[in-house]
């Protein structure tokens, strides 16, 4: 990958592009869209809705009010994608998800090389006379695309709020517009959210990696004669083991960006070629960094293979880097990390005039944040079989999750199950209990004393005890 990035010239370098860089403006724009998925309840309130009668008209949103939902990523792709929307919104003088050059929500997304699963797309407006503040005009801009989506009463409306959506690109650009002849002010944002292969991997990725963290001796169990050479050293880790390491979306938004970054200007390399670091890309998005590493890895895309696959494959040279590493474990098995964002992005590159090769490229950063703090990570799984009788483990997605008091069950945090059956939840130091709720019924429950670390959670479901 090294090699062809030095050599290829990537589509995405053929044409002009936005920069993908969130301005200090749409960045707070992403700060109150994130703090709306994290509290709905109070964003709704704030917009001037009532959060009980929303729920009622909108019955998906009921079951978030409380617990919330993964905050976005930032994805550069999705940014070129909104930026270029709102920039062609100025251009046709048309204010619309769809606009005269006819192109559809997944063709604008697909256009920008995002792999997508899925992907939509709401807008926001504030017209102004002579000035607007900008932090009043992001705030307008914010109301209006949240109050457009849950106006309509329809859950096939959500975007900023629809829990399926994981990443997200910004664009808020002040201009003119032409209103029934006469020339107004207005800032225009565009907002595309989305789904992708990447992202999907990253969540697959996630979780074997904490996987490995509790039990390093599976690592020996890989055939390759390099890593039987480390056998004592895994031997080693496996008897002390490690606290999980909990996703923070700042460190995905940073790793996606140093992707992008690298397909655009053919390195491959935690430092750019400016210089720009790995702590210098997280500080962009808020994140205050102690101690950090930058793992990288590839994979080629090929037809068929599934989500599974490329995850795999990854975690593979990811291990590989571990254990052949000169100075011991530095990524992935570091007991110095609490803390990770693993990014999966697509880079695709021109060999020749004839051939091109789409590779998904890792990212990963593992860190020691400047602030302490413990979340109790962990997954809900339930035993199923398959057509040949054999049982299986599968994540079971949507489950209530609650951080209570030992003594008296007071309700201090709580989260969701992802689509993966994964959550976590932040701690303290004390004594404490995580209940497992389905339909307002506690189905399991354990006990978290003392914490002094991130701590694994899992519940393991054999009896059909819950409704999907």
């Amino acid at each position: 990958m090294a090699i062809l990035l030095a050599a290829a010239l990537p589509l995405s370098a053929q044409e002009a592009r936005a920069g993908y860089e969130l301005s200090e403006h749409e960045l707070a724009l992403l700060e109150l869209i994130n703090q709306a998925r994290a509290n709905p309840g109070a964003a709704i309130y704030l917009a001037g809705l009532d959060p009980d009668a929303v729920s009622e008209n909108i019955p998906s949103l009921r079951q978030l009010l409380e617990t919330g939902m993964k905050p976005f990523a930032f994805h550069p792709r999705l940014q070129a994608a909104a930026q270029k929307h709102t920039r062609d919104m100025f251009q046709y003088n048309h204010y619309g998800t769809v606009l005269p050059d006819g192109l559809s929500l997944e063709e604008k997304v697909l256009g920008q090389g995002y792999p997508a699963i899925d992907a939509d797309l709401t807008l926001g407006n504030v017209v102004f006379q002579n000035f607007i503040a900008p932090e009043d005009a992001v705030w307008k801009v914010f109301r209006a695309m949240l109050l457009e989506e849950l106006n309509s009463g329809d859950e096939k409306n959500l975007v900023l709020l629809n829990p399926d959506h994981n990443e997200i690109g910004i664009s808020l650009i002040a201009g003119e517009m032409v209103f029934k002849g006469q020339t107004r002010n207005v800032y225009l944002s565009s907002c595309f959210v989305g789904h992708s292969l990447g992202g999907q991997v990253s969540e697959l990725l996630l979780e074997m990696i904490n996987m490995l963290r509790n039990r390093p001796e599976y690592s020996i169990q890989e055939p390759d004669p390099e890593f039987l050479i480390q056998e004592e050293e895994a031997k080693s880790l496996s008897l002390r083991g490690m606290p999980p390491l909990a996703e923070q979306v700042q460190l995905i938004s940073a790793g996606l960006t140093h992707i992008f970054d690298m397909g655009e200007k053919l390195y491959y390399d935690p430092v750019s070629p400016e210089g720009e670091s790995p702590v210098d890309r997280v500080s962009r998005f808020g994140y205050g960094v102690s101690e950090i590493s930058n793992a990288l890895a590839f994979v080629e895309i090929q037809e068929n293979q599934s989500s599974l696959h490329y995850a795999s494959n990854l975690f593979d040279q990811l291990i590989l880097q571990e254990f052949l590493s000169t100075n011991g474990p530095e990524h992935i098995l570091d007991r110095r990390f609490s803390e990770a964002g693993v990014a999966v992005g697509l880079i695709t590159v021109e060999i020749s005039t004839e051939t091109r090769k789409d590779f998904l490229v890792l990212s990963a950063y593992f860190t020691k944040p400047v602030s302490s703090r413990m979340f109790a990570v962990g997954g809900v799984y339930t035993a199923l079989k398959d057509e040949a009788g054999e049982e299986y483990w599968k994540g079971v997605q949507n489950l209530k999750l609650e951080l209570a008091t030992l003594v008296g069950d007071n309700v201090i945090e709580s989260s969701r199950t992802g689509p993966m059956g994964l959550f976590q939840i932040p701690i303290l130091p004390g004594m404490y209990k995580i209940n497992l709720v389905d339909h307002d019924r506690v189905i399991a429950s354990k006990p978290l004393i003392m914490p002094q670390e991130n701590v694994y959670v899992n519940f393991w479901l054999r009896e059909p005890d819950f409704n999907e």
